[in-house]
């Protein structure tokens, strides 16, 4: 069939059906082959992507008998078997904007929200399924062009899940009021929220996005080339964080701390420690921590300044030095080429 006779096929239909809005769908369609051409794509590769006249109008025809523009599955609704044996949740949203709750009956659920013209909202579809232990959720892209499209992906899960696995495109984030034991996040762009969490650990490697982080109780670990962090009241046995670019806000409490930073500030207020290791290229170091005994203190700058308070009291105030206050259980270092350093005690 060639694309001339495709397009006046599905004219006809559309007319016969009265589907509303049958004009808009039409130049729709005619932009998707306008851009699949200018990408590379042959006419029978792009029919071929956009299915039958029949699939295109059965779809269509669901849309108009629709009241919003909601599309929602959970394993019952595809008449699935699942049991509440999943130990991963393992989310790909590329594209959509993802907000992960704690759902109220202890089941899971899945609700995608489309927003756009009408062969936007069919360009993505949702796939939820579940293979022996792992429940998996997909937005895929059905067509070869990107769409501009809005895609909003809620997940309910229950509580105690074990282990939660979140990958995106360029979509946002948010995760509330959910416990569960480990959670992996990556992502190449996007923005994204924590709040409200407790885990066993979190794994976050990120190629560019922001993080606002919230009372959260776990063990972190961060890889992250470009992005700002703020975290705040959040603690945990250990906090690991690596970045190229990028500040970085830590309030809480940690009991060893490793941080690694090519540019960008760092700030912390911390309550009580055991050893902290603080390296950075390019930024200043301001950091705070109320206990003000048993501290190894060693920091150095190559073209700033390195200051340590106790209770006001300046203990060093130069380049590079090591101060010892009470007996040296716990060790500091603190490092940078370019910047100031620092540090109050109390």
């Amino acid at each position: 069939m060639t694309k001339e006779k495709y397009m006046n096929t599905l004219r006809e239909r559309l007319y016969q059906l009265n589907i509303e809005g049958r004009d808009e769908i039409l130049n729709d369609f005619e932009t998707h082959f306008t851009l699949g051409r200018q990408n590379g794509h042959s006419d029978e590769e792009l029919m071929a992507s956009l299915g039958s006249i029949e699939e295109i109008l059965e779809a269509y025809e669901g849309i108009a008998k629709s009241n919003d523009e909601t599309i929602r599955i959970d394993g019952h609704d595809q008449k699935k078997e699942y049991t509440n044996k999943i130990t991963t949740l393992d989310i790909s949203a590329r594209h959509a904007d993802t907000k992960i709750v704690t759902s109220k009956d202890g089941g899971f659920h899945v609700d995608l929200y489309k927003e756009g013209k009408l062969l936007e909202r069919l360009s993505h579809t949702l796939i939820a399924y579940q293979e022996v232990d792992v429940f998996f959720v997909k937005v895929l892209p059905l067509f070869p062009h990107k769409s501009s499209g809005q895609y909003d992906l809620y997940i309910q899960v229950p509580n105690d899940l074990p282990i939660l696995l979140l990958n995106t495109s360029s979509g946002n984030g948010t995760l509330e009021h959910i416990i569960v034991n480990e959670i992996r996040i990556n992502s190449a762009s996007g923005d994204f929220k924590l709040m409200d969490i407790k885990a066993e650990r979190i794994d976050i490697e990120v190629a560019s996005s922001d993080f606002q982080i919230r009372d959260v109780f776990t063990d972190m670990h961060i890889r992250s080339a470009s992005g700002d962090f703020n975290i705040e009241n959040s603690s945990g046995k250990a906090f690991h964080y690596q970045s190229a670019s990028g500040d970085l806000k830590l309030v809480g409490d940690y009991e060893v701390i490793h941080i690694a930073n090519v540019s960008g500030d760092i700030n912390t207020e911390l309550k009580t420690i055991q050893q902290m290791h603080v390296s950075n290229t390019s930024g200043d170091l301001k950091m705070k921590i109320e206990n003000t005994s048993n501290f190894q203190i060693t920091a150095s700058s190559v073209n700033g300044d390195c200051e340590v308070f106790s209770a006001g009291e300046a203990l060093m105030l130069k380049h590079l030095g090591t101060v010892q206050v009470g007996e040296p259980k716990t060790q500091i270092k603190l490092g940078t080429i370019s910047g100031d350093i620092r540090l109050d005690l109390g």
